[in-house]
C-alpha cells in the first residue's frame, strides 16, 4: 500500500524537477523493483507498488492537480466523496455516454422514482498496465458496502467505466447496475497510444549488440519473449521492428531500440575504451558531422 507521504520523495526526486527527470526516476525504480527481477521479496513488491503509484499522480496530466492539493497519493480527487451522483444530478451525463434516453418513454416509470433509494451501485478499480493489456479478474468495493467479483476485458482503458447489468441493488424486484470506473497504471516500459491496441516498446542494447549485431529476446505484454534481430551498426532513428499479433487482441507491438553504455560510477574496461578511442582516431568517424553542417 502507499505510505502517507509526499511522492516525490518516493521517486527520490525535487518538487521542481521537470517531467522528464522524474520519469527517468521512474522508469529507474520501477526496473529495480519490477517483481520479475524480485520474485518473493514482499518488500520489493510493496517499494514497486509505491513507485507506480507514486509515478500516477506526478506524470504530466495529474502533476498539477496533485500539486494544488487536488489529488491525493491513491490517485483520488480530494472531495471526491462530496459530489453527488445522484441520475438527478448527473442523469444527462451518464445518458449520453451509456447512449440511454434520460427519460423513461412514454408508459414506464422511471426507475429512479420507483425507490427511496438509488439502486445502482459505482466503485473504482485500479489495474497494473498489463492487467489492462492483458484482461483480468478483480474483485471491487462498492458504494453501499457492497463488493462484487467482475471479468475485466482485454485491453481496457484508463478512465473507462464498466456497466455490469443488474448487479446494483434490489428493490421490490427491481435491479440497479453496477458502474466501475477504471485507472490503469503506467508500465516503466510497455506504452500505449492515443487509446489504440497498438503496443510501443523501446529496448535497451549494449554498445557490443549495436556495433556488431545480435539476436535479442524482445519481451511482449503477454508474457512471453520474442527473438528479434539487430544489425551490425545499429541506427536507432532509422531502424524499428514489428511485431505482429503481439499487442493487444491481436494488435501489433512495434520496437524501437536505443544504446545504453555504463553508467560513470561502473567500471569501464580500459582495454576497450583504449581500442575505441584508437578506432576513432584511424576511422575518423564523426557522430555529430551532419548536426555541424546544418548550422
Amino acid at each position: 500500500m502507499v505510505k502517507e507521504q509526499d511522492a516525490y520523495d518516493i521517486l527520490g526526486v525535487e518538487k521542481n524537477d521537470s517531467d522528464a527527470v522524474i520519469k527517468k526516476a521512474y522508469r529507474k525504480l520501477a526496473m529495480q523493483y519490477h517483481p520479475d527481477k524480485n520474485q518473493g521479496d514482499q518488500e520489493a513488491e510493496e517499494r514497486f507498488k509505491d513507485v507506480a503509484a507514486a509515478w500516477n499522480v506526478v506524470k504530466p496530466e495529474n502533476r498539477k492537480k496533485y500539486d494544488a492539493g487536488e489529488m491525493d497519493l491513491q490517485g483520488n480527487a480530494i472531495g471526491f466523496g462530496k459530489v453527488d451522483f445522484s441520475p438527478e444530478k448527473m442523469g444527462d451525463l451518464f445518458s449520453s455516454f451509456f447512449d440511454e434516453k434520460p427519460k423513461a418513454s412514454k408508459g414506464n416509470k422511471d426507475r429512479s422514482s420507483s425507490a427511496p433509494d438509488k439502486l445502482d451501485v459505482r466503485g473504482e478499480l485500479t489495474l497494473a498496465f498489463l492487467e489492462a493489456a492483458r484482461g483480468t479478474n478483480a474483485t471491487v468495493k462498492m458504494s453501499h458496502n457492497l463488493e462484487m467479483n467482475v471479468k475485466i476485458p482485454p485491453g481496457i482503458l484508463n478512465n473507462q467505466t464498466i456497466r455490469v447489468k443488474g448487479k446494483g441493488k434490489t428493490y421490490e424486484g427491481k435491479a440497479g447496475d453496477a458502474y466501475i470506473k477504471i485507472a490503469v497504471q503506467e508500465h516503466p516500459f510497455f506504452e500505449r497510444e492515443d487509446g489504440g491496441n497498438d503496443i510501443y516498446l523501446e529496448v535497451p542494447v549494449g554498445l557490443d549488440e549495436a556495433f556488431a549485431g545480435a539476436t535479442i529476446d524482445v519481451p511482449t505484454v503477454h508474457d512471453a519473449f520474442e527473438p528479434v534481430e539487430i544489425p551490425a551498426g545499429l541506427d536507432t532513428d532509422e531502424y524499428t521492428v514489428t511485431l505482429e499479433g503481439h499487442g493487444i487482441k491481436g494488435a501489433n507491438q512495434h520496437v524501437s531500440f536505443k544504446i545504453v553504455v555504463p553508467e560513470a560510477s561502473e567500471t569501464v574496461d580500459p582495454q576497450l575504451e583504449k581500442a575505441l578511442k584508437s578506432w576513432r582516431k584511424k576511422s575518423g568517424f564523426d557522430p555529430r558531422k551532419v548536426l555541424n553542417q546544418s548550422l
